[in-house]
């Protein structure tokens, strides 16, 4: 399709290094996103961070933890999550009432494009959803050469039909530039605007693999909830943190930097470039720079781990199997694997450092539970109307 684009540049943006490093932030709070492999150190050395023996509590002096007060603010409806699964999904379906294209409708097309009788690279391209009157993409995202769509108008869904169409002289393709095709559209159905009020059985399981509207607004419950919850344990943990005097042992921070920089090494740079020539290439960012954005995440997560860590010794929060089976069995459905050694292995270089290090994660969940069950919690919705938990008992 990117020959009849007006303009292809930024379609395809390169995600910031910076994004990328953010998601580590919820590592503890919020699962798996551990960060680990092998850094082979001088022999009677630790070879991994895991690996260093240390008491938390010559590390960590915890401040207030329980009955902290957090307010988080967030629309947490089950109706906003509904019309943004809707809004991802693809925000059109089809009108069963329109059978013939008029000058502001939506349509949905399969076209190929010839140049001399022979298709051109680039100019096919099946199940588009066409803003005719915008001559663009129905989502605004692409615009197209001038007369793109016009031909369109008057045409009958299940119909074919020629459009003559000339390219800028300017065009960025030399061989298209100024040249005279033809687009032949195949008119699938003509489209109306998704919303909670049009859906149908039929528009979920295309777009949802669910079965029924009922399902789907269930699904948009559960995420509602799990927003809701997450913003909640994130500002109690930033609370719990804030609170509490945290050093590090020896070399943890230094070798939790060794360790990412080796997983990022061999996640992106399987066909031999540098770092340096990575991040200069993609991000425009230096070896320093990544490191600097690295170690600062890597110290708010350690921050936190340690944190939890004191917490389950001053509660006596122990490791139990049957709740870390369970753990682990989530962590394997969200992560698509079936076998814990794969889990481990995403983890760390060997199955028994992530093992450890996710047993370790297990123990600072459940004090991390600990301290949002005796939170008292104030949610603010967007009309700044307010929904209180206070502190239960555990």
């Amino acid at each position: 399709m990117a020959a009849c684009e007006r303009d292809a540049i930024g379609v395809g943006y390169k995600v910031k290094v910076r994004e990328k490093i953010m998601k580590m932030k919820r590592m503890v709070a919020g699962g798996l996103a551990a960060l680990m492999a092998v850094s082979m150190m001088a022999c009677g050395k630790p070879k991994t961070s895991m690996d260093i023996d240390y008491k938390v509590s010559d590390y960590v002096t915890l401040g207030k933890y329980k009955g902290l007060e957090v307010t988080v603010t967030g629309d947490y409806s089950t109706e906003t999550a509904l019309a943004s699964m809707i809004q991802s999904a693809g925000s059109y379906a089809k009108d069963e009432s329109q059978t013939i294209v008029q000058k502001d409708s939506i349509v949905n097309v399969d076209y190929v494009g010839k140049l001399d009788g022979t298709a051109f690279d680039g100019g096919t391209a099946t199940d588009q959803t066409l803003d005719v009157g915008n001559n663009s993409m129905a989502d605004g995202s692409t615009s197209f050469v001038p007369g793109f769509t016009d031909g369109l108008v008057g045409a009958k869904v299940g119909s074919t039909v020629d459009c003559n169409v000339t390219f800028p002289a300017d065009y960025q393709s030399t061989n298209l530039a100024g040249k005279e095709v033809v687009f032949t559209f195949t008119v699938n159905y003509i489209a109306k605007k998704s919303s909670i009020d049009t859906l149908t059985d039929e528009y979920v399981k295309q777009n949802f693999n669910l079965n029924s509207v009922d399902e789907l607004k269930e699904s948009a419950r559960e995420r509602a909830e799990s927003s809701k919850t997450a913003d909640i344990r994130e500002a109690v943990t930033k609370q719990l943190v804030k609170n509490a005097k945290i050093k590090f042992p020896k070399d943890m921070l230094k070798m939790r930097l060794e360790e990412y920089e080796t997983r990022f090494k061999k996640q992106y740079l399987k066909d031999g470039t540098s770092l340096e020539d990575y991040l200069s290439q993609n991000y425009n960012m230096t070896k320093a720079q990544f490191e600097s954005q690295v170690k600062a995440t890597l110290k708010e997560n350690l921050q936190l781990e340690m944190a939890l860590e004191a917490v389950a010794e001053k509660e006596n929060i122990k490791f139990d199997q049957k709740g870390y089976d369970k753990y682990v069995k989530n962590l394997m459905d969200n992560n698509n694997v079936t076998k814990k050694k794969e889990l481990y292995k995403l983890l760390a270089a060997t199955e028994d450092a992530g093992e450890k290090y996710l047993k370790k994660m297990y123990v600072d969940q459940k004090a991390c539970d600990f301290c949002v069950d005796k939170a008292k919690v104030t949610v603010e919705t967007a009309e700044k109307s307010t929904e209180t938990s206070t502190e239960t008992s555990q």
